[in-house]
């Protein structure tokens, strides 16, 4: 095969400008800069870092979607763009060191920067990402019935970005648990997490465990919660268990009745214990419970008996001494004298037979 000159011209164009352009890729790579990322916290102070080479002349400017943000060592001054809330630091600058402090730091600050620095040696770029983000500082877990069910109510609030919510229960349970979660952002674009899950009937012994992550990593933040019901009986001490899931294990006990929370609470980690304490109380009708006494009132009853009879056995005792030592009453009095005198004449009176004194009549 015979090539035209022209053809082999235009071959020969072809390669060495596809030799040129991966010279200039090549190039072009061992000078680019890796991005650097920078992950910073709502309402607190942030560094985006820019390192160079020093030298003479320095005049530094940092862009943000190819808008000036802050500018040091020239004549136009520092811009508004970051309303006066970005510092850079002199001697720094002069030591190679041009990193970007930006207090208060909002979403809004969120994207990348790149930093560009001139000097009279040349030019040097960088770029940064800064991620914002709102840490968890609390989650709570209560019992809820406002919807008219018991329902499990996990809650965080004022944290980016949207954090992810899952449910667990201890022991596990081979039921589908459904929550229903909710992602709330106010006007700072903070989210507030709303997460319920419905109580599973027929176990009222369970531990409910709920546990939130964000997208950025860190430490999963765990809260749990058991409710139940201690029946006790009127006068008898009450003692009310309180044991922790196997990651908090730590036995506690209380004494007494009431309503009692028992918390147990470890970094990331809080796990509560809710126990509503119900007290039986005996009724009239009712048989008396071998904790229940009422042997006092059986014993006012004897006592009040006791001296009863004793009371009664007293006064009878004292009416009739009384009887025997008061004085007769008058028609009782005149009967006894008329028998007295009648048995005292007939004592007296002597009896005569008939024909004595010689034949006449006895005198009388």
């Amino acid at each position: 095969m015979i090539l035209r000159p022209q053809t082999m011209s235009a071959f020969i164009c072809i390669w060495a400008c596809f030799l040129l352009r991966i010279s200039a890729t090549a190039a072009a790579a061992q000078d680019k800069t890796p991005d650097e990322t920078v992950t910073c916290l709502v309402s607190e102070e942030c560094h985006l870092p820019c390192m160079f080479t020093p030298a003479p002349n320095q005049s530094v400017r940092w862009f943000r979607r190819d808008v000036v943000m802050f500018s040091f060592g020239e004549t136009h001054g520092e811009s508004q763009a970051l309303a006066g809330r970005a510092t850079m630091f002199p001697p720094m600058i002069a030591g190679g060191n041009a990193t970007l402090v930006l207090r208060e730091v909002g979403l809004k600050d969120r994207g990348m920067y790149r930093c560009h620095v001139r000097t009279s040696e040349g030019e040097h770029s960088a770029k940064v990402v800064l991620k914002v983000e709102a840490l968890i500082h609390g989650l709570s877990l209560e019992l809820s019935r406002l919807s008219g069910y018991e329902e499990m109510k996990c809650t965080v609030r004022d944290v980016f970005p949207p954090p992810r919510v899952t449910w667990a229960t201890e022991p596990p349970t081979f039921e589908d648990l459904r929550p229903i979660t909710r992602m709330l952002a106010d006007k700072r674009g903070l989210y507030t997490a709303d997460s319920r899950l419905k109580v599973l009937k027929g176990q009222p012994d369970l531990i409910y465990i709920c546990k939130v992550t964000t997208s950025y990593g860190g430490p999963t933040w765990t809260s749990s919660l058991r409710e139940r019901t201690i029946t006790g009986n009127e006068g008898r001490d009450l003692t009310i268990p309180c044991f922790a899931p196997p990651y908090l294990n730590s036995p506690g006990r209380l004494r007494g009745p009431g309503t009692y929370s028992c918390i147990f609470s470890m970094l990331y980690n809080t796990h509560t214990e809710r126990s509503d304490v119900a007290i039986n109380f005996p009724t009239a009708n009712r048989s008396t419970s071998p904790q229940t006494s009422y042997w006092w009132i059986v014993g006012l009853v004897v006592a009040v008996t006791v001296l009863a009879l004793t009371a009664m056995l007293v006064y009878l005792k004292l009416r009739g001494n009384a009887a025997k030592s008061s004085p007769r009453y008058p028609e009782e009095e005149t009967e006894l004298n008329s028998v007295r005198d009648v048995e005292g004449a007939g004592e007296n009176t002597r009896h005569f037979p008939a024909g004595d004194n010689n034949g006449q009549p006895g005198l009388s």
